[in-house]
Order: C-alpha cells, then sequence, then structure tokens
C-alpha cells in the first residue's frame, strides 16, 4: 500500500490567484469526513504560480516548490504547469488532477500563432484600462456559462492584480511555449484525473482524447458548467476530488 498521499498542492490559472480555490477546499472540507471510507486525510496547500521566465525555468522553479509525494492539482494554465512538472519528474509525485488544461499545440505553426497571440494578449494587459481588459476578458464565449454575478465578482476580485507579473505569465508561459504532451501521455503511468465542464467543448474534447490515449486517465464531466469549472461548481469539483484523493492513498 502507498504511503498516504496527505498534501495536495493546487495550481491557479491566468488572472488568478491561490484564493480561487477556496471554495473548493472549504467543500473538501466539508466532505472528506463522510465521502471516503476510510476518509481521506489531504493538507490542501494552494500556491502561486513561479515568476514569468522561460518554460523550463519555471517548472524547474516550481518542482523544487512542491512537496515530495504530493497530488498535484492544477486549472488551465496551472494545470499545464502541472502536467510539465510531472512529465519533467514523474517519480516525485503521487497523483495529477488536470481541470479545463491542455497537454499543448501538435504543430510548430499553430504554436508559433498563439505565442505571438498570447504575447497581444500581455501587451493589451499592460496597456488598456485594467477593468475594460478584465471584462472583455470574462465576456467570452469560454465563460459564458458563468452566471453575470459570477463575472462581475471575478473583475472585481482582479482589481488590484499585478499586472506585470500577469503579463509575463501568459507571454512567457503560453500554451503556444510549452513542449507538445501528446505524444508522451500513454506513457504516464500515475493517476490522472481530468475534469472538464460539460459546456466546455473544446476542453471536453481534450479531456476524451486524452482517455483516448492512455485507457487509465479518468475524466468527470461536471453538469452545467464551463471553463470555469472550480469556480461555477466547486461542490460537484470537491466530490470528484476526495474520490480520487481517496484512490490515490489507497493505491
Amino acid at each position: 500500500m502507498r504511503e498516504a498521499a496527505s498534501t495536495v498542492c493546487l495550481l491557479h490559472g491566468f488572472l488568478g490567484d491561490p484564493t480561487e480555490w477556496n471554495a473548493v477546499i472549504s467543500e473538501c472540507a466539508q466532505l472528506e469526513p463522510r465521502a471516503t471510507n476510510p476518509p481521506t486525510s489531504a493538507n490542501f496547500q494552494p500556491l502561486p504560480l513561479p515568476p514569468p521566465s522561460d518554460w523550463d525555468a519555471a517548472i524547474a522553479t516550481l518542482d523544487q516548490q512542491l512537496a515530495d509525494k504530493c497530488v498535484l492539482v492544477g486549472y488551465s494554465m496551472g494545470g499545464r504547469l502541472a502536467l510539465g512538472c510531472v512529465m519533467s519528474n514523474p517519480t516525485k509525485y503521487s497523483g495529477l488532477v488536470l481541470l479545463s488544461a491542455n497537454p499543448g499545440l501538435r504543430g510548430e505553426t499553430e504554436r508559433r500563432a498563439r505565442a505571438d497571440s498570447d504575447q497581444q494578449l500581455a501587451k493589451r494587459l499592460l496597456r488598456e484600462p485594467l477593468t475594460k481588459f478584465l471584462t472583455d476578458w470574462y465576456e467570452q464565449p469560454l465563460f459564458a456559462t458563468a452566471t453575470v454575478d459570477m463575472r462581475q465578482r471575478w473583475v472585481e476580485e482582479r482589481r488590484s492584480l499585478d499586472r506585470d507579473y500577469q503579463a509575463g505569465l501568459v507571454s512567457q508561459l503560453s500554451v503556444g511555449r510549452q513542449p507538445d504532451f501528446w505524444p508522451r501521455l500513454p506513457d504516464l503511468k500515475l493517476p490522472t484525473l481530468f475534469i472538464v465542464g460539460e459546456h466546455d467543448a473544446k476542453y471536453a474534447a481534450i479531456a476524451a482524447e486524452a482517455h483516448r490515449r492512455n485507457a487509465n486517465f479518468r475524466v468527470q464531466t461536471i453538469p452545467n458548467a464551463g471553463h470555469a469549472v472550480h469556480r461555477e461548481a466547486p461542490a460537484c469539483v470537491s466530490l470528484h476530488l476526495i474520490e480520487f484523493l481517496a484512490g490515490v492513498q489507497t493505491s
């Protein structure tokens, strides 16, 4: 029996910070005693993303900060970084949970175009009034399933964000600058869970393709949710997370 994976490290997405996991952690605390038998004993650690740098340097920095044998949980950009850490040092981790995360772009032309697009996005973030940038960001179709109140709250939460830091993240850690991890997914032995929103068609398709490449990957689709699945449906996400942690601890 593997030693209990007591530490769960959570990585947020672009424009976020560790507090975006508060609702999930709170739900998990309420669920843990009754959701599994035996109960899990997770210590949740929401962490900031590393300082902006090139992909390999960011992964090296993050890997050094993460606890040995932790379960690594990441949303969107944080999920891509989590996958990068696992691919770089697979024996360090006990499990991997990816929420709305992309293993990579598969063509050099597509990667270059996305890197250029994210570079322009970073410039917009530095140049435009912050409220306008945030409002435009959350009015994308990607977040259409979030209520108006949710999106307004997210804008309010981010009014004091560090523009230079976030612009550096989206520029330096663009999916266009990360490796394409798709060819390596079939060889990944680590317990892995993909969580996606029912209405997030792009990432639901990504998770389904990942499962086709590696049948050991689990996929959980959250009803009535979109891309920001942990913010839109924290209770449902928490239930699947606790169940996954229980499986990791007893495997």
